[in-house]
């Protein structure tokens, strides 16, 4: 009676192992460690067998089944491989924008670069949706900080050519001071001098070229420096409200005669205030006018200064 139990049971076992053999062939996939799972849990559900035939059918079935699992892995091993792939794509892209805005200098170049970086992160393949939402979103919070450092390095950039640019306005208006300064008939040495210092001072903005240089032809002119000086006046008290600055005492009438005229063209209530774009302007203004009579011209510009420095 034994015998035939054995018999019966060493079928059984054969068969899972037949079943094991095909699932260790089959297309790889993840599904196969629950299949796997049940045959082995069938396996143990079979009743005795002898033991030499047991150790051998179990040597077997357990050699395919390891089959079975280490294909699994490696298939699990390599989705994880390609997922770690296509996140360092993307976070590869963010550390190159971190690096373009800690080193950009040219505007022209940085930008060109940025945008090329942006179209590429946007062509990188989705993510698989299985990711850990945190994952995902620290992710994009990465990018769009980034982003937000780039922009931070534009701005600099715009800044640092501003910044340039108006100091190279401000050393030809120094210029245009000293040719004022000569008159009518300067000695052509101390021309000469001028326009070589004017030559050497790189001015990239054209307008503001076109105005300083305007400037600079009206230096030898016979123009009235003392409408000029009243106009220049003018934009000192401007800027002295703009700025909530005192004005001295001998200019105060003129600003409440300009701040009344502004109010009745404004409406009553709404006096018109200039914004930094306007201050800005005035800056400008103050750099391309002709100068005044000289001794005037050398008080008000510390006026003016003496009040942006301030603010």
């Amino acid at each position: 009676r034994l015998d035939v139990v054995y018999d019966a049971n060493i079928e059984l076992k054969q068969q899972l192992i037949k079943q094991t053999i095909a699932l260790a062939e089959a297309e790889v996939k993840d599904e196969n460690l629950n299949a796997l799972k049940s045959l082995q849990n069938r396996w143990k559900q079979i009743g005795v067998t002898r033991r030499n035939q047991d150790q051998k059918a179990w040597t077997t079935f357990k050699k395919e089944g390891d089959k079975v699992y280490h294909k699994v892995q490696e298939l699990r091993q390599g989705k994880r491989n390609e997922t770690d792939q296509q996140l360092n794509a993307y976070r590869d892209i963010i550390k190159q924008i971190q690096q373009l805005a800690r080193s950009a200098s040219e505007l022209a170049a940085a930008d060109q670069q940025f945008a090329a970086l942006q179209e590429q992160y946007s062509a990188l393949p989705e993510l698989p949706a299985q990711l850990p939402e945190k994952l995902l979103e620290g992710l994009q919070r990465d990018y769009r900080n980034a982003c937000s450092q780039f922009d931070q390095c534009h701005s600099r950039i715009i800044n640092n050519m501003h910044s340039q640019q108006l100091d190279a306005l401000r050393q030809k208006a120094e210029l245009c001071s000293r040719l004022e300064a000569l008159g009518t008939t300067p000695a052509e040495k101390e021309l000469q001098e001028i326009n070589s210092e004017w030559d050497a001072i790189t001015l990239q903005d054209n307008e503001l070229s076109r105005r300083i240089e305007t400037r600079r032809n009206a230096a030898q002119t016979a123009l009235d420096r003392n409408a000029i000086g009243e106009q220049r006046r003018m934009l000192c008290i401007r800027l002295e409200i703009a700025l909530g600055a005192e004005t001295p005492a001998e200019d105060k009438a003129l600003r409440m005669q300009y701040q009344l005229e502004q109010m009745n063209k404004s409406g009553l209530g709404h006096q018109s205030i200039d914004n930094s774009a306007q201050i800005e302007s005035m800056k400008l203004d103050w750099l391309c006018m002709p100068g005044a009579e000289t001794t005037l011209q050398k008080k008000l510009d510390q006026r003016f200064h003496k009040v942006l420095n301030k603010s």
